[in-house]
């Protein structure tokens, strides 16, 4: 089995596109569902970074690796974030921040429990 971070929403999550080297630079009090597009790239580049970058992969056991998805694909799950979601960008920031590099993290991790309410499938 095979996981895929969202965004690193996972959320979760390379490049800091602007802002500051602990943020994404998009504002934290923002809901994850009221994003532009530039938003959630910039969303993905951070989270990206903060969890090894865009590709990186964990062996978590039990036949599940988890896996930072690649820009476009963390763009577009982003961008199906359910209407119900209330999570915001400091909810995806704290998720990859205390998942860092470790991804397997983010199956135990309860600042990421968000992204089951979120996930639009």
């Amino acid at each position: 089995m095979s996981l895929r971070i969202l965004g690193s929403l996972v959320f979760g999550f390379g490049l800091l596109a602007c802002g500051s080297d602990d943020s994404s630079g998009v504002a934290g009090s923002k809901k994850l569902v009221e994003l532009s597009t530039t938003e959630i790239g910039d969303l993905c580049d951070y989270t990206s970074d903060v969890q090894g970058g865009y590709g990186t992969s964990k062996v978590c056991g039990d036949g599940i690796t988890v896996t930072v998805p690649a820009r476009a694909s963390c763009i577009s799950r982003l961008e199906a974030t359910a209407a119900s979601c209330t999570a915001t960008v400091d909810t995806a920031e704290a998720c990859a921040e205390a998942v860092g590099e470790d991804l397997c993290k983010l199956l135990s991790e309860p600042k990421c429990a968000f992204a089951l309410q979120c996930s639009d499938g």
